[in-house]
């Protein structure tokens, strides 16, 4: 079998665990370059609105909103973090 790919041939090495592990930390570098452009592009939102926002990219389907009880539960969560924030703070 011809590799198309040099890669090909390493990953051809790796156990299925390994491919896993590898799969997981490609998506924690996924999302940690995801949570820094979103940073840059809106400094004034707090830690869970960026997460948020994460998971809205995650859940949108070509040019079609993401499903309306999502969008209400990720604003009730960033409703409840300020709300947490607030009260610590006070503290």
């Amino acid at each position: 079998m011809a590799w198309r790919y040099p890669e090909q041939l390493f990953y051809s090495f790796l156990t299925q665990e390994q491919h896993f592990l590898l799969a997981c930390e490609i998506t924690e570098f996924d999302r940690s370059i995801r949570k820094q452009k979103i940073r840059r592009e809106h400094p004034e939102w707090c830690e869970m609105e960026v997460v948020n926002e994460i998971i809205r990219q995650a859940f949108k389907v070509k040019s079609k909103p993401i499903p309306e009880g999502l969008e209400k539960h990720l604003q009730q969560r960033v409703e409840e973090w300020r709300a947490h924030q607030s009260d610590s703070g006070t503290v």
